[in-house]
């Protein structure tokens, strides 16, 4: 079931996949955590910046595990109506977990900048990069925050994804790339030989790293 070795080796498979877009007009956009690494390979590859997108789960009352939507720094969000109300999370328990999560991404996405920020993302082709897609609901805010970051198309990359996501995804992107659509799909993290858990310090060195021209991880 493997088909990946890593993070690293995935990003440099997907970046060969996306060379149409390469050159100064475009901009990798690495979800946070995982995403960034895959983003890393692609951002070589193309010979483009990295930014991080920070996007948070929005959490269930009872439950904070269980997620009933998601959200990033830009105040995009997508609800699941029918799991919120199976749980009880009423209005004002949503805007609260809404405006906690959303201020908690944008302190992380303060932690981990390096350089110009997302509105350089601005008139640019924003190629949104993550680890895998199984439900959708992350990439989906992500692809929406990009394009009310003013990108000029909003390509969406995965080096997995589930049949499900990409149709939930199609409609809401200018090109969607994904190198392998397992059926039927498990976890992402199957597909990796080595999934191992990405921490904040790995994404602000991946980051530091696509934006160093001479620095490239083999």
């Amino acid at each position: 079931m493997e088909i990946f070795r890593d993070r690293l080796d995935a990003g440099y498979r997907l970046g060969r996949a996306l060379h149409r877009f390469a050159g100064s007009h475009s901009v990798v956009l690495g979800l946070a955590r995982g995403g960034v690494i895959v983003g890393y390979g692609v951002a070589k590859e193309l010979g483009t910046p990295l930014h991080a997108l920070v996007v948070r789960k929005l959490g269930a009352p009872s439950n904070p595990e269980l997620a009933i939507g998601a959200v990033s720094e830009t105040g995009e969000r997508v609800l699941d109506i029918r799991v919120a109300r199976a749980t009880g999370a009423s209005e004002q328990y949503l805007q609260h977990e809404i405006a906690v999560q959303v201020a908690e991404a944008r302190r992380r996405q303060e932690e981990y900048r390096t350089g110009p920020g997302l509105e350089s993302v601005r008139g640019r082709i924003a190629i949104v990069a993550d680890d895998g897609i199984a439900t959708g609901s992350s990439a989906l805010v992500a692809v929406r925050s990009a394009r009310s970051l003013g990108a000029s198309q909003v390509v969406l990359a995965a080096p997995v994804a589930s049949q499900q996501a990409e149709d939930l995804l199609r409609p809401d992107v200018d090109a969607l790339v994904v190198l392998e659509t397992p059926d039927p799909f498990v976890a992402v993290g199957m597909y990796y030989h080595n999934f191992e858990q990405t921490d904040d310090a790995d994404v602000k060195r991946y980051l530091e790293m696509a934006n160093t021209p001479t620095t490239r991880v083999p």
